[in-house]
């Protein structure tokens, strides 16, 4: 009979995680770290997202010790051909709500807001581009288009 204790019920009491599950930990946080990224960077969080942020950690973090110990049991199933407890209500209403909260949250990526100082480089930069391509804009080039003009004198039409 598989054993029926895995590390979430005790996560989900204390707050900490077991010794030994610490990688699950650093994946998740990695995962939140990409989250706050897609909604624009901490300084771009409001707290209710914060809130919801820290509440989809709780629960990947639960999920995750789960999932683990899943992997280690022979069979979902037990001795009665009942799903082994653990993937009961409570289980299934996590995964529901860590999809629910990223919906809260938006699942597009969202564009770090970038300085005012970058944005006028960059627009300078890019005017810059355009005037060294488009020889038009300089006096040497519309002396160019005149110069053409002239050496199509004579040319039927």
């Amino acid at each position: 009979m598989p054993r029926l204790v895995h590390s979430g019920k005790r996560f989900l009491k204390t707050g900490i995680l077991p010794k030994g599950k610490l990688h699950i930990g650093r994946l998740v946080d990695g995962v939140i770290n990409e989250l706050i990224a897609d909604l624009g960077g901490e300084q771009e969080i409001t707290a209710s997202q914060k809130i919801i942020i820290s509440a989809i950690r709780q629960n990947l973090i639960f999920l995750a010790l789960v999932n683990e110990w899943i992997a280690q049991q022979p069979s979902i199933i037990d001795i009665k051909g009942e799903m082994l407890s653990p993937l009961n209500g409570f289980y299934l209403a996590c995964q529901n709500t860590v999809t629910r909260n990223c919906r809260e949250l938006g699942l597009k990526r969202v564009s770090p807001v970038e300085s005012l100082e970058s944005y006028l480089a960059a627009k300078a930069s890019a005017a810059a581009a355009v005037e060294t391509a488009n020889p038009l804009t300089k006096e040497a080039g519309a002396e160019k288009i005149i110069d053409l003009g002239a050496s199509c004198e004579g040319v039927e039409t």
